[in-house]
C-alpha cells in the first residue's frame, strides 16, 4: 500500500537514506541530540513537603531505569528513540501499558511501562467505511469517530517485514496510545 501521496514509500525511502548515507544519519543524530539533549527531567515541587518531593523524585528516578516494557531502554533512550522515529519515519506510537510491579522478570517501582511502536506496524491495510454498530470508520489502521478523533489503533503484533511470523493484528484503544508525529 502506498498511502496518501506515497507516504509508505516515502517512509521506506527515508529509512534507506538514513541507513545507507552517513550524512543523512548525521543530520538525524544532530536533530535528536539538539531536541532531546539530556532529556526531560522532572522535579517534584510541592510547597512545604521536602520529604515527599524527595520520595517522588527518587521513585521517578528508579522508574526511569525500567520504564521500557522490555526493560531494555531507559527514559533518556526512549526520548531519543521517539525523536529519531519522528524525524526518520514521520511518526511513532507510544503504548502506555499497565503492568504488574514484577512483569517479564522486571521489578518496577510503579506498575506502568512504555512500549514504542514503529509506524510500520500500523495495519494500514485495515480500512472500512463503517465499523458495525457504530458511526466509526477505520482509515489506514486508525479507527476514528464521526468527528475524526482516533478511537483505536490496529497494530501488527510483529513487524510486517518479518516474513516468518504470523500477521496477527491487535486493537489498542486510543486512550492508551500517544500518536506522535
Amino acid at each position: 500500500l502506498d498511502g496518501p501521496f506515497g507516504a509508505d514509500r516515502m517512509r521506506a525511502w527515508a529509512r534507506m537514506l538514513v541507513r545507507d548515507n552517513a550524512y543523512a544519519w548525521g543530520v538525524i543524530d544532530t536533530i535528536v541530540s539538539s531536541v532531546v539533549g539530556q532529556g526531560i527531567q522532572t522535579q517534584s515541587d510541592l510547597p512545604d513537603a521536602t520529604e515527599i518531593n524527595e520520595q517522588r523524585d527518587a521513585l521517578f528516578s528508579e522508574w526511569c531505569k525500567v520504564c521500557d516494557i522490555n526493560g531494555v531502554l531507559d527514559w533518556h533512550s526512549i526520548q531519543s528513540l521517539i525523536q529519531r522515529e519522528i524525524c526518520e519515519a514521520g511518526e511513532v506510537l507510544v503504548h502506555l501499558v499497565s503492568v504488574n510491579e514484577v512483569d517479564r522478570g522486571i521489578k518496577r517501582p510503579v506498575p506502568f511501562a512504555l512500549e514504542l511502536i514503529e509506524a510500520d506496524r500500523i495495519a494500514v491495510e485495515k480500512s472500512t467505511l463503517r465499523v458495525p454498530e457504530s458511526e466509526n470508520r477505520i482509515v489506514r489502521g486508525v479507527e476514528v469517530d464521526a468527528l475524526g478523533k482516533p478511537v483505536a489503533y490496529f497494530i501488527h503484533k510483529n513487524h510486517p517485514g518479518d516474513f516468518h511470523v504470523a500477521r496477527d493484528i491487535v486493537r489498542l484503544p486510543a486512550a492508551n496510545v500517544l500518536h506522535l508525529f
